[in-house]
Formats: structure tokens, C-alpha cells, sequence
């Protein structure tokens, strides 16, 4: 008995952690009444250094928090000086009731950085933007310094306070939140320098254990998810608005490749993106939180011409605007960059007939591939007109892509074709000029039907073979391959001009591919008979990096897909059991 006395007068840290109370109190479980009383008394005196342990512990992050403050009370003095009233404010109080608020704080934290900010509380990225720190007198100089100083501070012990692991997690992710909010405003100058370390706080934060347990619980729906949900939730919610509020600024810089490739949250052998995959998102929203960076178009308004009907198609210009082919409504529908209808155009009526793709250049020409026994490109590169005609007579166009002054037609052998004993008997793609001179196709007797294709950076043509989940590459092709002989009408043409070099087994039940050029990954967009609707992102070795879930509804059926100059992946999908009542929309991720 005495020794166990001693122990803990002397304090040692055997019985400041659970196990080692729980272990003393049993020893004296059984004793007499002194020991009784004893027993009283080592576990409250037990009780009561463990308490002024975790004011320590959590000392830390209420300097971090303090010194946050003090920074945006100096920083504040810099923007009552912009030419702009609206900027002008007081410093945002942070919760500081960390003993009855933990998770408040961890939810409101990430908006302290915005409302310390403005009084509007607009978005960090935004008050970035506006922030003009040149020529400044000296007094706002010294205030700009001493404000610094302050962030450095506050990311210091914040980054301690994360580090504690004695720490309640929900503290723990709300030190994450003040060091990467400090990080930024440190960096005010040249936020774009901040970012490397903030991918790196959001990496740490996505591995604590407790973050990736409370986002597998929430997203695999096990016998865990009945309890606990709205806590569970709510710290996913401050993760995620957390990865907002840093993704934002990466956008407002930017930075381009780093946006796609963003720190996930392993569970199991799966990464979720916390800004796009639509099972985090769906689980947001009924908090009223919206976090995503995922958004779709197509079904706005009450005009009926300006809806999406049958969209088969998709291309992007470099003034960011979405060009859809709608067969249905026979014609090209233009969207702004936010997915606000513009036009629609077509073919003159002479030359009319239904669109099967849409492709755009460098120089933001558009080439259309319209369908008449035949294959039509109708380019609007200064006045409107053909440049390859009725080739191939017995074959449907499906889709057209246009790379470094080639055009890339994809061919579908029609049913007919075997009927009367003809020896072509594959999907190809064939390759043109831009002068519409035919150089050859692109074919291999390993599959019989073509998907889809895509052209990659490297000149190399992805071919995603229908039926064998398998993309097949092939080596590249310049416009002084082949030659100038063309191909008569009806007469089909077999003129190899590259062969499959390898290949890669890709997700089952995929329907579309193209390449994101900034990140040099392939992308697949895949649809399983279950309504499971993803996005795949795969080396070009075929290595599967990443798979982020998309929100379809039922009866969505996955058309095309396609990266925009700002490397945005867009997938098209479309909706109906009859022709008249056909939808479709465009996620743009």
C-alpha cells in the first residue's frame, strides 16, 4: 500500500494515464475503510493533476489562438488603410471557451481567417485578391511586420498543439486550422509560397487516425455509423471546410496541378477526395455545409432550347466557355465558364444532319463530325466549310478529336458491314490532315469495338477497347506519316499507321477517357451496373492513382469526358427512357 502512496506523491506518470489509474484502483478495490478513503483520495488527487495536465497541454493552442488574433488585430491596421472602405474591420473573435466548445471552435475556426478579415466575411482567397501591400507608408509597413511576426507565432504553437497527441482530437484539428490560416496570412505577400506547406499540414491532418476512422465510419455505413453521427459529422465538416479555404487560395494563385492531385483521406485501400466525392458531399449537405468544388449544368432555366437534352459530346475553348453537342435539338450549345447558356449553332441547313461530336483546337476552331452515310468535319476556322467528306460509307462516326494538325476520327463499323461478307470488320480511328488528306487509321485485331479514345501528350493514341476493360496505346503519329493517296468512296481502307506499343487493364464497365493534361494522367469515367458512377485517374503506365464518386441519378448514363484548359475534368451524362423526355447535364469536377 505504501508504495503505491508513494507513487502517486510522487507523481509519476504511470498513474497520470488510464490505464495505470485504472490499475491503482483496483489494487485498493478491496481494502479496508482507510484504505477506502485512501482510494478517495488518490483518485481525486489523480483526477486533479490529470486536469492541470490538460490546461497545459492545451496551453499551446490557446497561445497559438492568441497570437492569431493579435496578427489580424495588426493586419486589420494595414486595411483600414486600402483605398476601399469595405475593408476595413476589427479583428473576428475566435471561440475560446475551449473546455465547453471544442467542436464549435473547430467549426468556426476556419472561418476566422474571412471574418477577421472582412466584415462581409467573404472568403480568404478573395481578400487575398484585393489586398494591395505596395507602397506602403511606414507606419503600415510596421503594422504589416508586426503582423507577420504574430502568424509566425501563432503557426509555431499551433503546429505543437498538433503534434500533442494528449490533445483531444477536435483541438488537434482545430491547431491544424489557426497553423495553416497563420501559414497563408505569414505569406500575405506571396501567398502562392505558402501552398507547399499547407498541402503538407492538409496531408498530416487527412492521417490522423481519428479523421480517417470518422470518414471510413461515415462512408462505408458499418454498424459504427448508427452512433455518434452528428459529432462524426461535424468533424468531417471541419476537415473538409478546412481543405476549402486552402484549395480556394491554391485557385485564386494559380496553381493548376496541384489542384487535381489533392491530398485525400486514405481508408482502406481507397483515397477520398473530401472536395468532390459525392458521398462526402451528400453527407454535407445535410448539415447545411457545402464544401464541394464539384458543380454541374445543363437543366437551368425554363427555356427549353437552352436546356441539354441529348448531350453525346463535349469540347472547351480557351476562353473557357463548353461547347455540348445536343443531338436531340440538332445543334452545338455554347456555356459561359459558369455554365450559363450563350448560344447554339449547327451546320447551314443545306448541309444538315446530326451532330455525333464536337472538338476545338489550339487556335479555338471548331470541328464538327456530322453523321450522312458518311463522315463530315465542318471547321469554323474563318469561313465555315468541309475538309473531309463520305469516307467510308458503310461505317457511323462517333467521335473526333483534333491534335498537333491532326484530326482523329473514331469509326463504327455498322451492322450491315457483316452482313454482305465485307473484310473490315473492326472499329478504327482514323487519322487526317488538316487538309483533310487521309494518312491512315489506327486499328489492331485485338479488339473488335472501340469505346472511346483519346490523344496524349506525348502523341501516343489511348484506345479504350469496349467489352475488355483495357486500354490499348499507340505509338505516335506525325502529319508526314502515310501519304497523299486517298481512299475511294465505299472502299475500305486498312492502312496501319501506328501499332500498340502497351497496354493496361483499366476499372470494368468503363465508357469514356481522355487525358488531363496538366497532372499527365489518364482519366476513365466508368459506370457499373450497380449506379456506381466514378472518375479514375491512372498513370500512363496504367498505375490507378485515385477514384473519386460521382453524384448521378439513376438512369444517368455516362456519355463523354473531357479536361478543360484550366484542368477541370467534364463529364457528360444523359437521362430518359424515350426521345421526347431525354435530359442530360455536365458535372464539371
Amino acid at each position: 500500500m505504501s508504495a503505491i502512496v508513494t507513487v502517486v506523491l510522487k507523481g509519476t506518470l504511470g498513474f497520470l494515464v488510464k490505464k495505470g489509474r485504472q490499475r491503482a484502483a483496483k489494487k485498493l478495490k478491496d481494502g479496508d475503510v482507510t484504505d477506502q478513503q485512501l482510494r478517495s483520495w488518490i483518485v481525486g488527487e489523480i483526477d486533479n493533476v490529470n486536469s492541470k495536465l490538460d490546461a497545459i497541454a492545451r496551453s499551446d493552442l490557446g497561445a497559438s489562438i492568441s497570437f492569431f488574433k493579435e496578427g489580424l488585430v495588426f493586419l486589420n491596421k494595414v486595411m483600414d488603410s486600402q483605398p476601399s472602405g469595405d475593408m476595413s474591420t476589427v479583428a473576428a473573435p475566435v471561440a475560446a471557451e475551449m473546455e465547453d466548445k471544442k467542436l464549435e471552435a473547430c467549426l468556426n475556426v476556419t472561418k476566422v481567417a474571412s471574418a477577421g478579415l472582412n466584415a462581409q466575411e467573404l472568403s480568404l482567397a478573395e481578400q487575398l485578391k484585393k489586398l494591395d501591400l505596395t507602397n506602403l507608408d511606414e507606419p503600415c509597413k510596421e503594422a504589416l511586420f508586426d503582423a507577420k511576426k504574430r502568424f509566425d507565432d501563432a503557426r509555431r504553437k499551433a503546429t505543437e498543439a498538433f503534434n500533442n497527441e494528449v490533445l483531444p482530437p477536435s483541438d488537434r484539428i482545430l491547431a491544424m486550422a489557426v497553423r495553416l490560416m497563420a501559414t497563408i496570412l505569414e505569406k500575405v505577400e506571396n501567398a502562392a509560397s505558402a501552398l507547399a506547406a499547407c498541402r503538407s499540414g492538409l496531408e498530416e491532418l487527412h492521417l490522423m487516425p481519428f479523421v480517417r476512422e470518422n470518414f471510413n465510419v461515415e462512408i462505408t455505413k458499418g454498424v459504427k455509423s448508427k452512433f455518434k453521427t452528428d459529432e462524426r459529422r461535424q468533424i468531417i465538416s471541419s476537415v473538409c471546410q478546412i481543405n476549402r479555404i486552402i484549395y480556394d487560395v491554391a485557385l485564386m494563385v494559380g496553381e493548376k496541378e496541384g489542384l487535381f492531385l489533392w491530398p485525400c483521406v486514405e481508408i482502406g485501400n481507397e483515397k477520398v477526395d473530401p472536395l468532390r466525392d459525392s458521398r462526402v458531399m451528400k453527407m454535407l449537405r445535410k448539415l447545411d455545409s457545402n464544401c464541394s468544388v464539384t458543380w454541374s449544368f445543363g437543366q437551368e432555366g425554363k427555356e427549353e432550347h437552352k436546356r441539354l437534352k441529348s448531350a453525346d459530346s463535349i469540347a472547351t475553348n480557351t476562353l473557357g466557355q463548353f461547347l455540348v453537342a445536343d443531338k436531340h435539338d440538332e445543334c452545338v450549345k455554347v456555356f459561359d465558364p459558369s455554365g450559363t447558356f450563350l448560344h447554339s449553332f449547327g451546320p447551314p441547313p443545306v448541309d444538315f444532319n446530326a451532330i455525333a461530336a464536337v472538338a476545338t483546337d489550339k487556335g479555338d476552331s471548331i470541328y464538327l463530325l456530322l453523321y450522312r452515310g458518311g463522315v463530315y468535319i465542318y471547321a469554323f476556322n474563318g469561313d465555315p466549310h468541309f475538309i473531309v467528306r463520305n469516307q467510308g460509307g458503310f461505317f457511323d462516326s462517333v467521335k473526333v478529336k483534333v491534335k498537333d494538325n491532326l484530326l482523329f476520327i473514331q469509326k463504327r463499323r455498322n451492322r450491315r458491314v457483316a452482313s454482305i461478307g465485307l473484310t473490315q470488320n473492326n472499329d478504327h480511328v482514323d487519322v487526317h490532315k488538316m487538309t483533310g488528306d487521309f494518312v491512315g487509321d489506327i486499328s489492331d485485331n485485338s479488339f473488335k469495338r472501340i469505346q472511346d479514345f483519346t490523344v496524349v501528350d506525348d502523341g501516343s493514341i489511348m484506345v479504350l477497347a469496349r467489352y475488355y476493360s483495357c486500354v490499348y496505346v499507340f505509338g505516335s503519329i506525325t502529319a508526314d506519316d502515310g501519304d497523299d493517296e486517298q481512299p475511294s468512296d465505299n472502299h475500305f481502307y486498312n492502312r496501319s499507321v501506328s501499332r500498340v506499343v502497351r497496354k493496361f487493364q483499366v476499372v470494368p464497365d468503363a465508357c469514356a477517357i481522355t487525358f488531363h493534361w496538366i497532372t499527365g494522367r489518364v482519366v476513365i469515367a466508368s459506370q457499373t451496373r450497380e449506379c456506381r458512377s466514378q472518375v479514375l485517374l491512372y498513370s500512363k503506365e496504367g498505375l490507378l492513382e485515385r477514384s473519386i464518386d460521382l453524384e448521378l441519378e439513376e438512369g444517368d448514363e455516362i456519355t463523354a469526358a473531357t479536361v478543360t484548359n484550366e484542368g477541370r475534368i467534364c463529364v457528360t451524362a444523359k437521362n430518359g427512357e424515350s426521345w421526347k423526355d431525354c435530359k442530360s447535364k455536365v458535372l464539371v469536377l
